[in-house]
């Protein structure tokens, strides 16, 4: 029994050995460039540079949240998202419906839709 709970640890530690890397690969990847961003959303600058970024809080938000073209802009994104991917599930799902049915062929079929 104790052998068995001394497999467990170690398979255990062994796992977050293996997983630690990959957790710290997309900290580095994800979290650091959203840290940056939001870092720079307090401040107000030029793209290009040419002028020295200037702290403003959260002014660039109250300027976002009051404008309409981007409430505009948000309600079109809304409405684009829901229909493609409501539109990419109902054509998804006939797909694999065709895919899953008896007729001759299917497997040239699955082959075809898998390579890609």
């Amino acid at each position: 029994m104790a052998k068995e709970i001394d497999l467990y640890a170690r398979q255990k530690r062994l796992a977050w050995f293996l997983v630690i890397p990959a957790v710290v690969v997309v900290l580095l990847i994800v979290a650091y460039p959203l840290v940056q961003v939001v870092y720079t959303s307090f401040f107000r600058a030029n793209l290009d540079g040419s002028v020295e970024p200037k702290f403003v809080g959260f002014q660039n938000y109250i300027n976002i949240l009051s404008d309409p073209d981007w409430w505009s802009a948000v309600q079109v994104t809304l409405l684009f998202t829901f229909f493609s991917a409501s539109l990419e599930a109902i054509i998804g799902l006939g797909v694999a419906l065709v895919a899953n049915s008896e007729f001759k062929g299917r497997t040239l079929l699955r082959v075809a839709l898998l390579i890609p």
